[in-house]
């Protein structure tokens, strides 16, 4: 095998050609950006890895589009992607599964080489509805429309101690539109307020749900449990719950390769990317299990065996993977790493086309036997002013209003700012007033902050740096005081006095941490896994006050030494003297110029390189030319007013496309 193959496929969504074309663009990159992620870091089993993204049909065509690729592309080890549920676990039965290891969150198959990546716990459901359902009506009627699976599975336990009727809908058999509106049509009409509707159906069925209680203004509590509603609905006008296991709040690794992706997009687009990205996880992941393992690629068959070991010994005990998007850890070829988010969507954020969600207030995290309930606090910024941008010391300073909704009396004391300076601290904080909400029995509480945060500049293109700060928090301990909301993108802080910056982006997500622990006297190695959430902002520097302070004497300088260029053959103290001037001159300047510390070849530093080298040729070329004879003299002279021109025209497209690279550089996670 010259390369290991990694197969990465998708199938077009109800989005429409624009959306799906937008999807397959983005996979491409990225696979790409991967790819050379993966291969700088040494590839995979002593060789490169090779990622092939191919956009497939639904259905039957699909999965023979997938299976025709496997079949002319010997070296494709590994492959994953989604046709949907079915054709996925059809196509588990018609691939060769002793060739490739394959990761799917399809059942069907329990080939030693197909690893179930499933992310979503079902069981884990069932408290979480069963909780909801108790601070409802216990006499209110449910419609639970379903296709038989899921959470199906678990119906009985589900409304073993509700009162109310209950409607169990099986769905499965009605696949197309016309028999799909005419079996609902009656159970939409019955539908009223104070009902509850529990859906475990893809969109093909929930969205005429959706567009009938947004039509009729009814106001029933609708439960979603599987399928994405991003960019599908004009808005939410009745009270949805979610079950998912998707993070609403992207993980800054994703927004990270959006950014270097370079693909222009709106929220919404991004949305339907932020569902397609998981796809990006299982190369990163074949990648670090054979560099953990020492896995080495000689025979295809061996390297599969070991790479399967590799895998499983990512058991989230002695190592958990962290990807782009998700994470894995696995036990007999199965995802433990079960995440479940309930949110809620306030009609108070929604605009038109858009509908942004929140934490419900009450979680349930797959636990070893049971699902565990976890509070959750609310944390919202204010900026006021941002002041003291330096890139020297990496620090910055803020003003800001912090506002928290929690059940804790004094919640101020649970929340760790983990990006305080340490070279300038300062965390000055007063309480301003505190308010309890009757709804929900929590408080809130505005505080206002005067801190110092710390901050990785990047001052290679100084003065035209581009610079990203940010605040990072989290809960001192989430066993006893619960998560925190990460701040929505909808209420994302973006207006704030700045003095000789401009704001030309703002980011707000979620940054995994992994350590490694060394526990008890035989020194147990353990994984500890940390999320923290960030809000952050991308700068660009405004002031040119250096810019003018530099560049009008260098320019009057430079004009000076090339008006030596003109002298006559023997007058040497003439030349010299101004070309000696104009070098102390330029010496002098870059001294009194403002430059970030420590000391770094920044812009401002290349530009004065350049000088110097302009300068400095032109009084050797000088020297050698009046050591000579007045013809050599001119022919150096002429060809000094060439040469200084084109050198000064390369040096500014070099240093253009420098500075026009700053953008690129910025990493937020």
């Amino acid at each position: 095998m010259d390369n290991i193959g990694f197969l990465v496929w998708s199938s077009d969504l109800a989005l429409g050609e624009d959306g799906n074309a937008l999807i397959a663009r983005f996979l491409r990159k990225t696979c790409s950006l991967v790819q050379t992620e993966i291969n700088e870091a040494g590839g995979i089993g002593g060789k490169k890895m090779k990622i092939h993204y191919t956009r497939v049909p639904k259905g039957q065509e699909g999965i023979d589009r997938v299976l025709e690729k496997l079949w002319e592309t010997p070296d494709i080890a590994f492959a994953n992607g989604h046709i949907g549920l079915a054709p996925n676990q059809k196509l588990l039965e018609e691939s060769d599964m002793d060739s490739h290891i394959i990761f799917s969150s399809a059942g069907g198959s329990t080939h030693p080489n197909k690893f179930n990546i499933s992310r979503t716990s079902q069981a884990t459901k069932v408290p979480a509805i069963a909780h909801l359902l108790a601070k409802r009506n216990p006499d209110a009627r449910i419609f639970f429309i379903h296709d038989g699976r899921r959470v199906a599975n678990y119906e009985e336990k589900l409304f073993a101690a509700h009162k109310g009727e209950i409607k169990s809908l099986n769905f499965w058999d009605y696949q197309e539109t016309p028999e799909i509106e005419e079996n609902l049509a009656p159970v939409l009409t019955e539908i009223g307020d104070e009902d509850v509707v529990i859906l475990d159906v893809g969109l093909r069925v929930f969205k005429h749900v959706f567009d009938h209680l947004n039509e009729t203004g009814k106001c029933p509590l609708v439960m979603k449990m599987f399928g994405s509603i991003e960019g599908r609905f004009s808005k939410i006008g009745f009270p949805l719950i979610e079950m998912t296991g998707d993070n609403a709040f992207p993980y800054l690794d994703f927004e990270d390769i959006v950014r270097r992706s370079e693909i222009p997009m709106n929220e919404t687009e991004k949305s339907f990317l932020k569902d397609s990205a998981w796809r990006l996880g299982p190369p990163l992941l074949a990648a670090y299990a054979a560099r953990q393992a020492g896995c080495v690629a000689t025979e295809k068959g061996q390297f599969l065996d070991d790479m399967r070991d590799a895998l499983n010994a990512i058991d989230g005990k002695r190592d958990f993977f962290i990807g782009k998007q998700l994470a894995y850890a696995f036990e007999d070829n199965v995802n433990q790493a079960k995440t479940n988010y309930i949110y809620q969507f306030p009609q108070s954020l929604q605009t038109p086309g858009a509908y942004p969600k929140i934490f419900y207030p009450l979680q349930f995290f797959p636990g070893r036997d049971e699902a565990t309930p976890i509070i959750v606090n609310y944390l919202y910024i204010d900026i006021l002013r941002i002041t003291n941008i330096d890139i020297g010391d990496g620090t910055w300073s803020a003003e800001f209003y912090l506002d928290i909704t929690s059940p804790h009396e004094k919640p101020i004391d649970i929340v760790k700012f983990n990006n305080l300076s340490s070279i300038n601290p300062k965390f000055e904080v007063k309480l301003m007033w505190e308010r309890e909400d009757q709804k929900d029995y929590n408080k809130t509480f505005r505080y206002y902050v005067v801190a110092n945060f710390d901050f990785t500049p990047e001052a290679d293109n100084y003065p035209f740096d581009w610079q990203h700060i940010f605040i990072s928090y989290s809960i001192t301990d989430q066993s006893r005081f619960g998560i925190i909301q990460p701040t929505p993108e909808a209420m994302l802080d973006r207006e704030f006095k700045i003095n000789g910056w401009q704001l030309k982006d703002s980011t707000t997500g979620v940054l995994r941490k992994k350590a490694t622990i060394y526990e008890g006297s035989d020194l147990h190695q353990t994984i500890d896994v940390r999320e923290e959430a960030r809000v952050g902002w991308t700068l660009t520097r405004a002031n040119s006050v250096t810019m003018l302070k530099i560049g009008v004497p260098l320019f009057f300088l430079l004009f000076l030494v090339y008006y030596t260029l003109f002298s006559p053959f023997g007058s040497d103290n003439n030349a010299f003297g101004i070309l000696t001037t104009a070098f102390l001159s330029a010496i002098a300047l870059y001294f009194s110029t403002e430059r970030p510390q420590p000391l770094r070849m920044t812009t401002i530093d290349l530009i004065f390189l350049c000088f110097y080298v302009l300068t400095g040729g032109t009084i050797i070329l000088t020297a050698v030319g009046l050591a000579t004879t007045a013809s050599i003299y001119v022919m150096l002279m002429s060809a000094l007013k060439v040469l200084i021109p084109l050198g000064l025209i390369g040096v500014s497209v070099f240093l253009w496309l420098r500075i026009r690279s700053s953008p690129s550089k910025i990493r937020i996670n």
